[in-house]
């Protein structure tokens, strides 16, 4: 489902509608052709683990899969010069804001609301990068290097 979205403002873009309020809970809600991620209102590990779904399924910019490493305790990808290196919080947050169009559900005016976000707010970071709400069945399609 393509998601209507409401400007109040230049800096204001809403979500209103249940149902796609709905679909967004059940990441069946798009904006610009990205799914629609919700990273606050909802409990983080929902979030996460639609963040791990969505790197076992892409490629990294080399064009290879993303790994899992004990050693490194994270997401792994394959820089240019060939070696396997720990996906860093700067190119997390790219590779997020490139696949996902952020929300947080809110209030807006008495009734629930997506508010779009551009990127995710730095405090949001650690939270998701850290991978400590993942959980053994998101990290089953991936392969792992050490």
């Amino acid at each position: 489902m393509e998601a209507e979205v409401l400007v109040r403002a230049s800096h204001l873009h809403l979500i209103t509608a249940p149902e796609q309020i709905d679909a967004a809970i059940r990441h069946q809600l798009y904006h610009n052709q990205k799914m629609v991620l919700i990273y606050k209102g909802r409990p983080a590990v929902e979030a996460v683990r639609q963040i791990y779904k969505e790197f076992s399924v892409r490629k990294d910019l080399t064009n290879h899969p993303f790994q899992l490493s004990h050693r490194e305790r994270g997401i792994m990808m394959t820089d240019h010069w060939g070696q396997v290196s720990k996906v860093s919080p700067r190119d997390f947050c790219r590779f997020i804001a490139t696949w996902f169009q952020l929300a947080e559900l809110t209030i807006h005016d008495g009734k629930p609301a997506l508010v779009l976000a551009k990127e995710l707010p730095i405090m949001m970071v650690p939270t998701f990068f850290q991978g400590r709400f993942a959980d053994a069945s998101m990290l089953e399609p991936f392969t792992w290097v050490d």
